[in-house]
């Protein structure tokens, strides 16, 4: 199953540079799920506190280099992120 997660223009403006939990992705994840955090290298997502099921996901290069500029301070635009569940991943995709 692939889940589309759109991080907006106002996840990039709320978003903190080097934070795991409220960078612009972190804050797009939040969204739908209420315990995420979006690391350099993998993603996290539970539904809540409690749930036993915590769900990593890697990030692909691009994503990587859209956090990695993002923290450096350049000019980054919105995105959809996509997550396979099967496959356990984190991918981009250009908004249209």
């Amino acid at each position: 199953m692939k889940e589309a997660i759109p991080v907006k223009q106002k996840h990039i403006t709320h978003g903190r540079a080097t934070s795991c939990c409220f960078c612009p992705v972190a804050l797009a994840l939040q969204e739908r799920y209420k315990n995420a955090f979006a690391g350099l290298t993998q993603m996290s997502l539970m539904e809540n506190y409690d749930d036993d099921l915590e769900k990593w996901f890697n990030t692909s290069p691009e994503v990587l280099a859209w956090m990695e500029a993002f923290d450096a301070g350049a000019p980054v635009e919105p995105f959809i992120l996509i997550l396979d569940h099967k496959a356990k991943t984190a991918e981009m995709m250009e908004e249209a």
